[in-house]
């Protein structure tokens, strides 16, 4: 797959099918999108809206990751400038979908809105791209619990610790990816070893706490159990960071510098202060026995990015 940012893209050689949004959690609606994308028989291409900076609910590099996955062969980032923001509807079809994307057929959710102002929308998209010649679906929203499901929802829930249902809205377990770093190694000490991610600032997290995971590492995927926080029983003196440590029953290889994902299905805990590393260690080990003894109910719930595989 190639990615590319949009002031850099010179057109494409062959018409493309295009769906354009932000894409924060390419959640079943989004997912919707690609499936009539795929339908049409065009290569598949990307369009994702970003705002530099702006926390998100999958990092650039995890939607990425998801869209190569899902078949998609064009991946265009268009960060939100003042440039972008002014251009109008029509100017925005015209320059940037069909200009520089070559665009046949555009796919988009009933609720896109596009151009200054945020004045054009899905129905004024169907209307200019005929006139400009080209095809336009327009797919309708998805309902779960009664509620559209979008991202504004998605975030929601994260910052509930709800994961049970922001998974089954995303389609797939929330992932954290990244290179695992050297930690404190507390937990070898605890007899608890740990693989550590350190997100970036942008990536949204589940509250402070332990959840039952699946860690993917390479083609291979572990039951585990992941403590999100800031080593609050650990007295050294120092500030921490936020941290994603994971620990894997039974893999004893080492795994700095390997690019891991964590995926998450079910909060367990809170975070909590404790007295000693003697009942922290007797805590880590309840939380084990808890993750393991459920992890029979995961299997209908698919690790990032393989789902989108099948």
């Amino acid at each position: 797959m190639k990615m590319i940012d949009i002031c850099d893209l010179r057109g494409t050689d062959e018409p493309i099918s295009l769906t354009i949004g932000k894409f924060d959690g390419i959640h079943v609606g989004h997912q919707q999108l690609i499936a009539a994308m795929r339908k049409t028989g065009l290569p598949m291409a990307m369009l994702s809206v970003c705002i530099p900076g702006a926390e998100e609910l999958l990092t650039q590099e995890e939607s990425a990751m998801a869209a190569e996955a899902m078949g998609i062969e064009l991946f265009v980032r268009m960060p939100l400038t003042d440039d972008t923001k002014s251009m109008t509807p029509e100017a925005f079809l015209r320059d940037i979908c069909i200009g520089k994307c070559n665009a046949q057929v555009i796919v988009v959710g009933e609720n896109f809105r596009f151009g200054q102002g945020r004045t054009g929308d899905a129905k004024m998209l169907a209307k200019l791209a005929e006139e400009m010649g080209i095809r336009c679906i327009v797919c309708p929203m998805i309902r779960e619990d009664g509620e559209d499901v979008s991202s504004t929802r998605l975030r929601t829930l994260l910052s509930e610790g709800d994961i049970v249902t922001l998974n089954r809205m995303l389609g797939y377990a929330y992932p954290v990816h990244g290179i695992v770093m050297r930690g404190k190694r507390i937990g070898h000490e605890l007899r608890f070893p740990t693989v550590n991610l350190y997100p970036p600032a942008e990536k949204l997290l589940p509250p402070f706490g332990v959840y039952r995971t699946r860690t993917r590492v390479g083609e291979n995927e572990y039951v585990s159990v992941t403590n999100v926080g800031n080593n609050p029983t650990v007295r050294d003196g120092l500030v921490h960071g936020i941290t994603v440590e994971t620990h894997i029953p039974g893999i004893a290889e080492e795994l700095y510098g390997s690019e891991i994902t964590v995926s998450f299905y079910e909060r367990i805990r809170g975070q909590k202060k404790f007295g000693s590393l003697a009942e922290l260690s007797d805590q880590l080990a309840l939380d084990t026995e808890t993750a393991l003894a459920k992890a029979a109910d995961d299997k209908n719930v698919q690790i990032f990015p393989a789902f989108f595989e099948k």
